[in-house]
């Protein structure tokens, strides 16, 4: 995503954004933001960048976790 929207984790710290090519023609990204404490949204997948990036923050703001 290109602007740089800020999450800030349940621990107060901001989130990084982490992306990545993934491994099903379906669905050719995948995205998911980690903090510095060890907490992480759930990965996100999508067709283009953009799609997996967005659905990966909405997860994150929503502060959704893996296990949740």
């Amino acid at each position: 995503m290109d602007d740089e929207r800020k999450v800030i984790c349940r621990c107060g710290k901001e989130m990084m954004l982490l992306e990545a090519e993934g491994i099903m023609p379906a669905y050719r990204y995948i995205a998911q933001y980690h903090c510095g404490c060890g907490w992480n949204s759930p990965v996100r997948d999508g067709v283009t960048r953009e799609e997996a990036a967005e659905a990966a923050y909405r997860a994150a703001i929503s502060k959704e976790g893996p296990n949740d």
